[in-house]
């Protein structure tokens, strides 16, 4: 849960940073990418390998996004936002899923 905060914390950060038009959403995107990648490593033993390539491709194109100015890099980051969510919620353990 807090791995998973944390990387949406950052996701947020840049999406505001972007929204802001603040100088900084580059060093947020490389932090976001950082991040991305040492929570892939974490989490690729226990989810599914096509939603982690989805937030893979997603992350990798924020920056292409970010140089052209493109709305969709508002929706990429809700996207990524969105897969992240899922993944918590498909691997946490609940007691039900134990029995």
């Amino acid at each position: 849960k807090k791995e998973n905060d944390k990387f949406i914390s950052l996701v947020n950060a840049a999406e505001n940073s972007y929204r802001n038009e603040d100088s900084d959403t580059v060093r947020r995107l490389e932090e976001l990418e950082n991040a991305w990648n040492k929570y892939y490593v974490r989490i690729s033993y226990i989810a599914q390998s096509c939603t982690l390539d989805d937030i893979s491709y997603a992350v990798a194109k924020l920056p292409a996004l970010l140089e052209k100015g493109s709305e969709e890099f508002l929706s990429e980051c809700e996207s990524i936002r969105s897969w992240t969510e899922k993944i918590y919620h498909t691997q946490y353990p609940h007691l039900y899923s134990v029995f």
